[in-house]
């Protein structure tokens, strides 16, 4: 009956409380009359992050289908030990054709509905998905603590799933979802999957190894053709991931339905059930076409012999945008072990400290820690915060420093939190974090406080601002890197000097399709550059994808001439 389908923004809880719902049926419409087959799936769980409850998901398909199909509560009670199950509550109204649920924090209600009848899902805020456990074993927000936010009205979203041919079902008194639409929600916006096999669903955190996305990956699904529902799926999937969820569709100018962004060709090779045509079709789309390094394919379907990779690397299969970073960046490589032969985390020359690292990194505890909670003397090798505490214990031993440069040259990114921490040694401000939501248009401004002496008092002032600090750039400046840049100079607490950096400006989402293929996207979680415009008397949110431009430009072949950038900045502080 009726129905399209969808795939979009759902993440239907349960649990706690009993359903309630209107007796009268007269109005109610339901699937009923459908013959659907019902089968306990085994869930196993891969992820050290968070420890699921449940071994298995009850999943229903269409008779000779291959679409799962899961009654929303049981998958959020399924899923318990991620998400926080006993905080929801939720109601059927027959009917009226919907599931409501609802948690509450802080005096405010977070709301979903999903509505059978015309297979839409509205939310009133789209931190209802955020009700997941805390991470064990890595504590990303070390050294950092949220203060306050200033923000513009949120926006509800509505998702009409049935434009991407997904159909919701209310059957035998449950509300049946499509597996890729309650992954996306409940999952890929947590930094979580499940990937079904065609036996099991695996549970996984992040990017997974070659390793396990090879266990994951092994079914008698490989080296077959894919069914046709499950093409479908995969497209539509990748559709409507892409249309709410892709943070760079109005900075690439890809208008609201990414379908158009599909050639006829590439869509005709995206239905084919030989795994060779379509994996070539993903490659042109996602790797060739949007060619931007937040965004890549990871791992093929399970359909394809299991050992099958994609090689992204590959000068054939990248754009101009790939090629030129990584040509940049072993150019810079080959040009800091030609200088130095050897990585240090400081130098001297003259009054300036030099530090260098290349990513942002939180390292998990039982690295930082020993069997006795006591910090390691190597924590700071792994962990980007006792990196910086290292390095300025370092310095401060020193006593002609004057000027400390971060160079950030071949820094491509990391962990926010991380980055969040290690610009708290610069400012004894609160730092200020300006963000702005593609899917709700929601303008942030978060303010952290940062202990950066380790000694849990975010009161102190205890940043290190008897210094000038600088922060090196260049075209392989990426990601965090980027943020870090722009965010230091937004404050006036750093000044820039290099090159223009390589953009970078969205947080990073892992996504999966129904066939198996594993990507990740520019999420529409977007870091912004903030400045009010007298002007026209408006807060502006300027885009960082392009790069910040640095304050002092500086040619590359002196990037790690040390003496050459003492006199540099020398000259600067005249």
């Amino acid at each position: 009956m009726k129905k399209f389908l969808v795939i979009f923004m759902t993440f239907i809880l349960l649990f706690c409380c009993s359903a309630c719902s209107d007796n009268n049926e007269t109005t109610a419409m339901n699937d009923n009359n459908l013959n659907l087959s019902y089968k306990k799936i085994p869930l196993i769980n891969h992820s050290v992050e968070y420890d699921l409850q449940n071994d298995y998901i009850a999943t229903y398909f269409y008779q000779n289908g291959n679409v799962p199909l899961i009654d929303i509560n049981n998958f959020v009670a399924s899923l318990n030990g991620f998400i926080d199950v006993e905080k929801i509550n939720y109601v059927i109204d027959k009917s009226n054709n919907y599931l409501i649920q609802r948690w509450f924090s802080d005096n405010y209600t977070y709301q979903l509905k999903i509505y059978w009848d015309s297979n839409t899902i509205f939310v009133n805020d789209i931190n209802y998905f955020n009700i997941t456990k805390n991470i064990k074993g890595t504590n990303y927000s070390a050294h950092n603590k949220w203060i306050d936010c200033t923000a513009s009205n949120k926006k509800s979203v509505t998702f009409n799933v049935g434009n991407y041919y997904f159909d919701i079902l209310y059957y035998n008194q449950k509300v049946l979802v499509p597996l890729p639409v309650l992954n996306v929600l409940f999952c890929s916006m947590n930094q979580t999957n499940l990937l079904y096999n065609g036996e099991e669903y695996h549970f996984y955190y992040g990017i997974p190894s070659k390793e396990l996305s090879l266990s994951m990956r092994e079914s008698k699904l490989n080296n077959s053709k894919c069914p046709d529902d499950v093409r479908q799926a995969s497209i539509n999937g990748l559709i409507f991931t892409m249309n709410y969820f892709y943070g760079l569709n109005e900075y690439k100018d890809i208008d609201f339905d990414f379908k158009n962004y599909i050639s006829a060709q590439q869509l005709s090779d995206l239905w084919s059930n030989d795994y060779l045509v379509y994996n070539s079709a993903y490659m042109e789309i996602i790797q060739q076409g949007l060619d931007e390094l937040h965004t890549n394919l990871s791992y093929p379907s399970v359909y394809n012999n299991l050992e099958d990779v994609f090689d992204i690397y590959n000068n054939e299969n990248i754009g101009k945008n790939w090629n030129d970073f990584y040509t940049s960046f072993n150019e810079l490589e080959m040009n800091y072990s030609n200088t130095f032969k050897e990585k240090i985390p400081v130098r001297f020359d003259g009054k300036t400290a030099f530090i260098k690292f290349d990513n942002f990194e939180t390292a998990p505890d039982n690295v930082l820690y020993d069997e006795n909670g006591n910090l390691k003397h190597d924590a700071w090798e792994n962990d980007t915060f006792y990196f910086m505490l290292n390095a300025m214990d370092i310095i401060k031993k020193q006593n002609n420093i004057e000027n400390i440069v971060v160079d950030l040259t071949t820094n491509g990114g990391g962990n926010l939190g991380a980055m969040y921490s290690a610009v708290g040694f610069l400012t004894n401000d609160n730092i200020n974090l300006p963000s702005y939501n593609t899917l709700t248009k929601e303008f942030r401004l978060d303010y952290y406080a940062i202990d950066s002496d380790d000694d849990g008092d975010y009161k102190d002032k205890d940043a290190y601002t008897q210094y000038n600090w600088y922060i090196l750039t260049s075209r392989n400046t990426f990601s965090a890197a980027n943020y870090f840049a722009s965010v230091a100079k937004n404050m006036g607490i750093a000044t820039v000097i290099g090159e223009k950096t390589g953009g970078g400006m969205c947080s990073v989402m892992p996504c999966i399709l129904l066939d198996g293929t594993t990507f990740r996207i520019s999420s529409n979680n977007s870091l912004r550059y903030h400045y009010y415009d007298d002007e026209s008397n408006q807060n502006i949110y300027y885009e960082i994808e392009s790069g910040i431009a640095p304050d002092y430009e500086i040619d590359r072949e002196n990037f790690y001439d040390l003496s050459y950038l003492d006199k540099f900045i020398t000259n600067i502080n005249k």
